[in-house]
């Protein structure tokens, strides 16, 4: 599904200084930030995974969190997007939404047959990501310097946001998460200490982010399956939920779907 692209910026490694210095002009005046990732699959059979990467093979015992782990470590991340609004859902102009391509190979074995080919019907450029994709060090560097990351002002949105949140404080740290779900939960608050609120897990939602958007008429921009374009949908979706779920509830910050 593809749609206007006009309000997505599409951020290579060239473009990687200015598109974070925009973002960090932006955050006080538009303090609510949508977060999407794109990543190449997710592998139920953590042996093979462990053979690929030569990591310790978990035991049939093993946690959930354990196996969200070993994946997050192990895999790449493809892209990153953000995307901005304040408190009524207006959006900055000419673009509200950054949608940031990684340095990736598509001929990786770190990755799902499936997940990559769903990827690559909704248009993403593998090519280009393995020529002009921004390095991973250097997205840490411009996060760390954005002011998006331990910023109690802000107001993070996702929707199911296990594996986004779980790449980006991959992304932030350039490190592998840590060993215990509870640290994991501590360096969470750590790095985004301003409210955090899973759509999915806030409306009590069982269906698909295009689900959800369509039952409140968001209409699509971009392509589906594209960081940027779901980052802005979630945002959009988020500022129409508001009236019919009690984010102030505590019960609803930082509770991500798919860990509880």
């Amino acid at each position: 599904m593809g749609g206007d692209t006009s309000e997505i910026f599409d951020v290579y490694a060239g473009d990687l200084v200015q598109a974070m210095q925009e973002i960090s002009s932006l955050l006080i005046d538009y303090p609510i930030v949508a977060i999407d990732t794109e990543f190449p699959g997710y592998f139920e059979n953590t042996v093979q995974l462990s053979l690929l990467t030569q990591r310790q093979i978990l035991s049939k015992h093993a946690s959930a969190y354990a196996t969200y782990k070993i994946n997050v470590d192990s895999l790449q991340l493809i892209q990153l997007g953000i995307s901005l609004s304040n408190s009524a859902g207006e959006t900055p102009k000419p673009h509200s939404t950054w949608q940031f391509n990684m340095l990736f190979d598509e001929t990786t074995p770190l990755a799902t047959t499936n997940s990559m080919n769903l990827l690559r019907e909704h248009g993403i450029n593998f090519p280009r990501l393995s020529k002009d994709g921004i390095h991973p060090v250097a997205l840490s560097y411009e996060i760390q310097t954005s002011g998006l990351i331990y910023n109690r002002n802000l107001t993070y949105v996702c929707f199911h946001g296990s594996s986004d949140f779980g790449y980006l404080t991959k992304a932030v740290t350039c490190n592998d998460l840590p060993y215990s779900k509870k640290d994991f939960d501590e360096l969470l608050r750590i790095l985004f200490p301003g409210k955090l609120y899973d759509l999915k897990h806030c409306g009590s939602w069982t269906g698909s982010l295009e689900s959800l958007a369509g039952s409140y008429g968001v209409r699509w921009q971009g392509f589906q399956h594209q960081a940027g374009s779901d980052a802005l949908v979630t945002l959009k979706t988020f500022h129409l939920l508001k009236d019919s779920v009690d984010f102030l509830n505590p019960a609803n910050d930082h509770v991500i779907y798919g860990f509880h």
